[in-house]
């Protein structure tokens, strides 16, 4: 009897998962082999958005946003050129982020409600807690349960997708309460910065994870006029007839037009813009506030995103599709005690290498987290051509078509296309019929 695909990844999870060790680690392991020995701890502040592709920063050759303070941060510490998620699908990659596991090991697999991460389910947050962190989550957790199952120092977040103006947020252990007239990401930005500024007595780990860019995209009153004067430069593929494309990407349904929050792409690119600068100014009055404490050289900064999007590639918009637009994120670490500044690097990275990389700065334990093995392989070296195989096998099991159930009962087509070819996928070197 043949084996499937996901027969076959449940079968090599463990062994796939440390045969894929972080070239995110390996890129700073000269640091990291002393970060132990450093006579202080770092703090860590990590920015999550949701839903923004990797050249959606003016340093990545973006020609109409302007993120002049995440552009410093890729200045200041490393940014690297191939970080991709390995499913392109909110929770489930936020999962990821948080466990250091793919999909098919923390079970969320969907954004659905039964798809949640368990309450007793290993986060690198309780590691870093149990090792005697404060740890504080600000902002959008995007999982049944909205992180307050979990223990933090300090919370302040919302529930589901809660909403750009007038959001409702929790407090602590305190009831949701609406905040009229304000909004989301600025009110992300003042708590990350009162907590900041509040004084601490032990190292710090601050989730400060933004609502922007996602769908439907509500500018800050301020922005409300940005980008009228320009044309958002077309994609090549916005126009397209399909020609080549299997049956189950042409009728995916997430097409520029079809949808009343999506009537055009001037107008859909010019919004999804305009969250994102609102997202690059908070982090820049954030920046401020660990200027001003004077921990600069003492707090580690992870900036990166749940998955990428399509902008006008293919007419689409929206993720889940195993392209470049949806699977490639950006990734910047800044550290200025171990970290050279100005740094760009190729090698491949994926979400999954956060965890186990910021408890390897930290000098803390990663029992409970599957990437324990992952360290000692990454040292000797083994990774390259196995690790890329094995990641490209979990992005074509994980991302199914937007339209159908994702699932493995799901219908679909599998496509395998050359990563350097460039972010359309233009050319396909494998296209096969899968049915279930």
């Amino acid at each position: 009897m043949n084996e499937s695909w996901f027969d076959r990844m449940h079968r090599l999870r463990r062994p796939a998962f440390v045969l894929c060790a972080s070239w995110f680690l390996l890129a700073i392991l000269p640091a990291v082999a002393h970060a132990a020995d450093s006579p202080r701890r770092p703090n860590f502040i990590f920015f999550l958005t949701d839903d923004q592709r990797a050249d959606a920063l003016s340093i990545a050759g973006n020609t109409v946003l302007k993120t002049p303070n995440i552009d410093q941060l890729a200045r200041d510490g490393v940014r690297f050129t191939n970080a991709f998620v390995t499913t392109s699908l909110c929770a489930p990659s936020r999962a990821s982020f948080l466990t250091g596991q793919w999909a098919h090991t923390h079970g969320v697999r969907t954004n659905e409600r039964r798809s949640r991460l368990k309450p007793t389910q290993t986060i690198f947050a309780d590691l870093l807690r149990d090792s005697g962190y404060e740890v504080a989550f600000i902002g959008k957790w995007h999982m049944d349960g909205a992180g307050r199952d979990r223990k933090w120092d300090y919370y302040f977040g919302f529930k589901g997708q809660g909403r750009y103006k007038h959001p409702e947020f929790a407090e602590n252990d305190g009831p949701d309460r609406r905040y009229w007239k304000r909004y989301t990401d600025d009110m992300l930005g003042t708590k990350a910065i009162e907590f900041i500024r509040r004084p601490h007595t032990k190292p710090f780990c601050l989730f400060v994870f933004f609502k922007a860019p996602h769908r439907s995209w509500i500018r800050a009153p301020r922005h409300e006029k940005l980008f009228e004067d320009i044309t958002v430069p077309e994609p090549d593929t916005l126009h397209t007839d399909y020609a080549g494309k299997p049956d189950a990407f042409k009728n995916a349904d997430m097409k520029i037009g079809d949808f009343d929050d999506v009537v055009s792409f001037q107008k859909f690119a010019k919004d999804y813009y305009a969250v994102l600068t609102a997202v690059d100014e908070n982090v820049g009055r954030v920046m401020k506030a660990v200027a001003e404490k004077k921990i600069v050289d003492d707090t580690a900064i992870i900036y990166s995103s749940d998955n990428g999007f399509f902008v006008g590639e293919w007419n689409f918009f929206d993720k889940r599709l195993m392209h470049e637009p949806s699977i490639r994120i950006p990734m910047i670490l800044r550290y200025p005690r171990l970290i050279k500044p100005g740094a760009t690097r190729e090698d491949m990275v994926l979400n999954v290498d956060v965890a186990p990389t910021l408890l390897e700065l930290a000098g803390s334990t990663r029992a409970g987290l599957d990437a324990g093995r992952e360290h000692a392989a990454t040292a000797r070296g083994k990774r390259s051509r196995v690790a890329r195989r094995l990641a490209l096998r979990v992005l074509r099991v994980s991302c199914g078509p937007y339209g159908s159930q994702e699932s493995r009962r799901s219908h679909g087509s599998l496509e395998v296309h050359p990563l350097l070819r460039g972010p359309t996928g233009i050319r396909a070197l494998r296209s096969r019929r899968r049915s279930r």
